[in-house]
């Protein structure tokens, strides 16, 4: 199996491994929202049901306040611990990433797509974070020039094409960012 394939097996995985824990973080949230909710129904019925007898257009009106109050609480909390979560997880996939370009298969894969792209469209360059400059005489002897960026896009390439006059974003952070977009897509749905 080529880097890239490989490195598309470990995006598969890495994505799989997300949903599931996303799923499983979704349950348990919902399971606690339930359970507060029910609970604050509960406290809420018994307070008028006190005073139902004196006031009961009052203690109605105050019970429903009460509820949606605690309700978008209970929301807010559950946004709030969501999107730690979600953070979380993705952190971990960066984490992950970072450890990647630290490998021999990291090279092997900016190689492959470095003879990929020289193959479909000629001449390219590659614009490479800083710390991947030293593989600019592995990419030179493939016949792709590469030059920093002044950014640290945590490894992958942004593809300049002239005869396209385009720019193919294959930096890893603009990956990890469209595969978060996306998670939160699913999550919104």
């Amino acid at each position: 199996m080529y880097i890239g394939g490989k490195l598309e097996v470990f995006t598969q995985m890495s994505m799989r491994d997300a949903e599931a824990k996303r799923k499983e973080i979704f349950e348990e949230v919902e399971s606690a929202f339930q359970k507060a909710t029910s609970e604050i129904k509960k406290t809420a019925e018994r307070k008028a049901q006190d005073e139902l007898a004196s006031e009961t257009g009052k203690a109605q009106q105050q019970r429903n306040k009460q509820v949606l109050a605690a309700q978008a609480e209970t929301k807010h909390v559950f946004v709030e611990k969501r999107t730690e979560l979600i953070d979380s997880l993705f952190a971990e996939v960066q984490k992950k990433l970072v450890e990647f370009t630290k490998t021999d298969g990291y090279k092997k894969y900016l190689l492959n797509e470095a003879g990929s792209l020289k193959k479909k469209y000629g001449e390219i360059e590659f614009i490479l974070s800083p710390g991947d400059m030293g593989l600019v005489e592995d990419l030179a002897a493939v016949g792709v020039k590469a030059r920093p960026s002044d950014e640290d896009f945590l490894g992958g390439f942004i593809a300049y094409i002239p005869a396209k006059h385009a720019l193919l974003n294959k930096s890893f952070r603009a990956k990890l960012r469209d595969e978060k977009d996306n998670f939160n897509m699913l999550k919104n749905s």
